[in-house]
């Protein structure tokens, strides 16, 4: 009865095309059901290009595939996420999502995009940009001599790029930051009247660093010359910068001031720049020494200062406030502010605001923000870093020399920070596939090979942890994360705890990340436990040794945790020799073996190569052998650093040794051998000492 149906089955085609696609379409609903409902994005936004005051609109226009979970779609400006730009999308899909800005101003300019994403996966759409078509264009110097000038007394705007500068040397770095695309401006008060400045870069649509500075010689083309008045990196939000500092009344032109834009490492865009004049004879104190950044052990003490430039101007005094995570501290209104027992509870973001008592607040200054961390092992110079540019260079720090070092090398332990007013870098990756926003980075360098096990833990919030290597760059195209499973963690067990372990090369250095679930911040206890079997670098000597006398073994190995050791003597346990040396004294016949130690830690042991001990004396042949194919091999025993000839003779005449090989050691121990046997019926040998 089968042969029939198979039969009628091989030649009905449509017949099958009906049972296949039947089957497909079942299939489909059977997988359809456990699918990831990933979003998709169907319409992407476009560059707006409008003049000052007119309206734009960014749209995306999102879906799924099963409208199975909630879309979110939030809307970021430099990678940065907006405030209030965050919208659920209802069901059922499409969603149209909106960004709108009216009434657009210079400072509103930059690069846009949306991330979307559901309980399955994220997805970004392309970068757009803002375009204010109406300002200006600045006529900045791609070099220090073909720099352009403004009027900073006239206030104003306008527009440029660094796309095409190049880095001369003796560049200045603004704010100790390394850069690598400076564009210079030279600026002039030409007015009559004394007053404060603003210069700031909102509007770019990237990283900028930002550099006012003097020009004592007035060099038409050096930078050598040039003395920083102030810096800045990201206060002007979204990744830019903003400055203002005091300039005198001037009867011709005050100035020049050089103004220089810059690249974080090096970045690259389109620059706004915007500058103002106010009038007035209030002065803004000036700081010449800011807060430092640090860590300490647990329970350890931190001190923060703060140094401010005398004034002939205004002589009245300064008062000080001291703010912890954006939040005033009661009674810390002094240069100085002490931190007498640091606990994970008080590390985080210090800051100090200084004003002269006889003016408003409105004239006062924030200094730059310092950093109080903990390392539990008490690796003072280890820190975790707002942005991966700092976890891998020691040197970008802001507020210039500090004691932290980064990469952590053969790093195990436990460091403590908080990620306030993190933020994340414009072209950062979503870790994981998650939807963070506040990522803070750590380094290390295993000296090892081993098993990393990394644990981030956020008492307040939900956390993504991802590990990465990279080779460098300006940017994160080169950021490679390790493989999975191990350089990911995003759903382990326990809010706001995430772990994961992965296969660390020595010599590798990897940056591990801690970011914010849906842009969550705060406290996070980062702790690393490398592991690594032990290795041994050098093996015992083998040697020979005076009656009487001492003699030492040496092994080095590596291991984490450190390995300890057992010495043995032909395969017997010496009690008590667990170091890395064996010492024997007044060594003696009896002593005379094979030695080796066996290494061990948590993770594993290894043995290390015999070292044999003999007397040294009398001479004599510890070992010979004699090959089927001919040829004669034998070690022999004497004293240290000493020559022997290995002699050959047929008949043991006294005229009848001929020299057959010289050798020396300086351990005592030689080898001898002779190929030459196969044409001789008998062989003899001896060894003399010349």
């Amino acid at each position: 009865m089968m042969q029939p149906f198979f039969h009628g089955w091989q030649n009905h085609r449509k017949l099958r095309q009906w049972f296949f696609s039947r089957a497909g379409f079942f299939l489909a609903l059977l997988f359809a059901e456990n699918a990831p409902a990933f979003p998709q994005i169907t319409t992407q936004p476009v560059t707006a290009n409008i003049s000052i005051g007119q309206t734009a609109t960014f749209t995306v226009v999102v879906t799924q595939i099963f409208n199975s979970s909630p879309i979110s779609v939030q809307w970021r400006r430099n990678g940065q996420n907006i405030p209030g730009a965050l919208q659920v999308a209802p069901l059922p899909l499409p969603f149209v999502s909106s960004y709108t800005i009216t009434n657009a101003q210079a400072t509103d300019a930059g690069s846009y995009h949306a991330v979307v994403y559901d309980a399955d996966g994220v997805v970004d759409t392309t970068n757009v940009n803002l375009f204010l078509t109406n300002l200006n264009a600045l006529s900045v110097g791609n070099t220090f001599s073909s720099r352009g000038t403004i009027f900073l007394s006239n206030g104003g705007n306008g527009v440029a790029d660094n796309f095409s500068s190049t880095e001369e040397f003796g560049t200045p770095s603004n704010n100790n930051i390394p850069g690598g695309s400076m564009v210079w401006l030279e600026a002039y008060n030409a007015s009559s009247s004394p007053g404060i400045v603003t210069v700031d870069t909102r509007g770019s649509d990237f990283d900028t660093t930002l550099g006012i500075y003097t020009n004592l010689n007035n060099s038409a083309s050096g930078v050598t010359n040039l003395v920083p008045i102030i810096a800045d990196d990201d206060t002007g939000d979204y990744f830019n910068s903003s400055v203002s500092f005091n300039v005198p009344a001037s009867y011709i032109y005050s100035g020049p001031y050089e103004i220089g834009i810059d690249g974080y490492y090096g970045s690259r865009g389109h620059i706004v720049l915007n500058y103002s004049f106010q009038i007035t004879t209030n002065q803004l104190p000036v700081i010449t020494q800011q807060p430092v950044s640090q860590t300490t052990v647990s329970n350890g003490t931190a001190f923060l200062s703060v140094t401010v430039a005398t004034n002939r101007l205004n002589t009245s005094p300064l008062f000080y406030q001291w703010f912890f995570n954006g939040v005033p501290l009661t009674g810390a209104t002094q240069p100085t502010l002490a931190i007498p027992k640091v606990l994970p509870s008080t590390v985080g973001q210090y800051r100090v605001q200084v004003g002269y008592a006889n003016q408003s607040t409105n004239y006062a200054v924030m200094s730059q923000k310092a950093q109080i961390q903990i390392n539990m092992e008490g690796n003072t110079r280890a820190a975790a870093q707002a942005k991966l540019h700092q976890a891998a260079d020691p040197n970008s720090y802001p507020s210039g020399p500090v004691p932290l070092i980064t990469p952590v090398s053969g790093f195990t332990g436990t460091q403590i920070y908080n990620t306030y007013q993190s933020e994340e870098e414009p072209g950062e990756p979503n870790h994981c596939g998650k939807v963070g926003g506040s990522p803070y980075w750590f380094s290390c360098l295993p000296t090892n090979t081993g098993t990393m096990t990394v644990d981030a833990y956020t008492p307040t919030y939900t956390n993504v942890l991802a590990i990465y290597t990279w080779p460098g760059g300006s940017n994160y195209n080169s950021l490679v994360q390790v493989p999975l499973p191990g350089g990911c963690a995003t759903t382990n067990p326990g809010v706001g705890h995430q772990t994961a372990s992965f296969t660390a090369t020595n010599g590798t250095t990897y940056y591990l990340v801690v970011d914010g679930l849906n842009s969550g911040y705060g406290q996070v206890t980062l702790s690393l436990n490398f592991a690594s079997p032990p290795l041994i670098v050098t093996n015992p000597q083998s040697q020979t040794v005076p009656q009487g006398s001492n003699v030492t073994l040496t092994v080095s190995a590596l291991g984490t945790p450190s390995p300890w050791f057992q010495w043995r003597t032909n395969a017997l346990k010496l009690p008590g020799q667990t170091n890395f040396n064996l010492t024997i004294t007044n060594f003696q016949t009896t002593n005379q073996g094979n030695y080796d130690v066996v290494v061990t830690n948590l993770v594993g042991a290894v043995t290390s190569s015999v070292a044999s001990l003999y007397l040294n004396s009398p001479l004599r042949f510890g070992s010979m052998t004699y090959g089927p194919t001919g040829g004669f091999a034998a070690t022999l025993l004497g004293m240290a650093n000493s020559n022997y000839v290995l002699q050959a003779s047929t008949n043991l005449a006294t005229t009848n040794w001929v020299p057959v090989f010289t050798n020396s050691s300086p351990f005592g121990i030689v080898p001898l051998s002779d190929t030459n046997t196969q044409n001789y019926p008998k062989r003899f040998y001896r060894t003399v000492k010349p």
